[in-house]
């Protein structure tokens, strides 16, 4: 490409990432829990304290709008914390989930864009209330002696968070980045498009190899495809015994723990299966490799093609999981498929990169074997990314599988479709773009040798 090209190409990204640095929102933080409740209270007896809210008046309450957490009975002061997935609410509702003699709150605090509005005591006690017997205001708490239906107290209120229109430096890098892809795009069109034509001329050597890939990891097994669809799903079984039977962990986002669970396990399942059998994809094809007149550029998508098929079978699991709970995905099965191609794009590039080294250095096999364990943990599939404290959200943001895992997620359980955190799907196809083009030329400048060393 023509050096005078390359140079407005510069200029002009940076240009775009200045302007969408000075008009997009402030913040690039990577929740959807903008809103945070902290409540002081105490009550008799162990008991899960809801929060409910509404968005807009005249709304009803509903549990798709609550969030919720255990409370242990005591005479000791509690602070609760409560994290809100709305940009603004107008009625805010506290109550317990079973029935107790009562609670005390001392005080109620909501915290906007690191702004609080606090409600104390003698402001709680005049919050409308319902089936309380008795509401008694003493020195610094109110003191609720509850009725037998369904106790609560609320209020109307207006909180919503502001955007900040000042330059966000972030963004101009994210912006940056974005661009600086586009180009090296196409300063490396001509690879990425011989790839792509290899790819479309061999379509059907594709599929004929990874049918007989798949098949072949199950010939003389008298079950066939039964183990590979056991394995994993008696490890979601274990998981949810452990976490949910053994540590009775709570519903996260509003979903049982196995809703949530499975959204992050089976896209974890595709991506490992297809990464560490893609590495595999030159050594496993040697005689392959060794024929002058084979495109074995091809070899790492029919690996990760074969891991496809496995992954559409649990994909139909997760609809069956889900319907069974009556929640239905229906229109976004879209995202499902889109989080299945990224998956699909990510493994690639990570199995071309591999793949090529694995020929000329054994160890890459038991490396990524230590790497995946560490991914496993390190990527918010057992554990709710909210625990960490807010400072460590990078640690999360720049894994990309947790864009897909929480994206999963946030479709099946929030109905948000995949374009929501466009800043996150921007970071997580420029790195899958850098790898494949890296995975590509390398691919390329040493698949030469392949047959000497094999």
């Amino acid at each position: 490409m023509n050096k005078k090209y390359i140079i407005a190409a510069v200029v002009i990204s940076l240009c775009t990432a200045l302007f969408l640095g000075l008009t997009m929102p402030g913040r690039l933080v990577y929740t959807q829990k903008d809103l945070d409740v902290e409540i002081g209270m105490r009550t008799d007896q162990d008991t899960t304290v809801k929060v409910y809210y509404l968005e807009n008046p005249g709304e009803e309450f509903s549990e798709s709008r609550c969030v919720s957490q255990k409370i242990t009975g005591g005479t000791e002061f509690q602070t609760l914390h409560f994290a809100l997935p709305s940009k603004r609410i107008t009625t805010l509702r506290i109550d317990c989930d079973t029935e107790i003699n009562y609670w005390d709150i001392q005080w109620l605090s909501v915290i906007v864009d690191d702004e609080t509005r606090r409600y104390e005591a003698g402001d709680l006690d005049g919050f409308d209330k319902n089936d309380i017997q008795a509401a008694e205001l003493g020195e610094d708490y109110l003191t609720l002696k509850t009725g037998t239906a369904d106790p609560f107290i609320y209020t109307e209120c207006d909180h919503a968070t502001s955007v900040n229109t000042t330059v966000n430096y972030r963004y101009i890098v994210m912006a940056a980045g974005f661009l600086a892809m586009l180009l090296v795009l196409l300063c490396n069109h001509r690879v990425i498009v011989d790839f792509l034509r290899g790819v479309l001329t061999a379509r059907k050597q594709i599929k004929s190899l990874a049918v007989s890939d798949f098949k072949s990891r199950f010939s003389g097994s008298y079950f066939g495809v039964f183990w590979a669809v056991a394995q994993p799903i008696m490890t979601i079984i274990l998981f949810w015994f452990v976490f949910q039977v053994g540590f009775r962990s709570q519903p996260i986002s509003n979903a049982p723990f196995l809703l949530w669970l499975v959204a992050g396990m089976i896209p974890w399942n595709f991506f490992s299966d297809a990464w560490i059998n893609g590495n595999n994809a030159f050594t496993g094809y040697s005689y392959i490799v060794k024929k002058l007149v084979f495109n074995i550029d091809i070899l790492p998508l029919v690996k990760v093609s074969a891991s496809f098929i496995m992954n559409i079978i649990f994909n139909l699991l997760i609809i069956l999981v889900y319907a069974l709970y009556g929640r239905m995905p229906v229109l976004h099965l879209i995202d499902m498929v889109y989080y299945s191609i990224c998956l699909t794009m990510l493994a690639l590039g990570l199995s071309m990169i591999t793949s090529t080294l694995n020929v000329f250095m054994k160890d890459v096999g038991q490396f990524l074997n230590i790497i995946m364990q560490f991914m496993m943990w390190l990527t918010p599939i057992m554990w709710d990314y909210h625990m960490l404290s807010p400072k460590w959200s990078w640690a999360y943001r720049f894994n990309p599988l947790f864009y897909v895992t929480n994206g999963y997620r946030e479709a099946l359980i929030d109905g948000h479709w995949f374009t929501h955190n466009y800043y996150m799907m921007i970071w997580f196809w420029v790195l899958t773009i850098a790898l494949n083009i890296i995975g590509l030329r390398l691919m390329r400048k040493l698949k030469p040798h392949f047959a000497d060393v094999l």
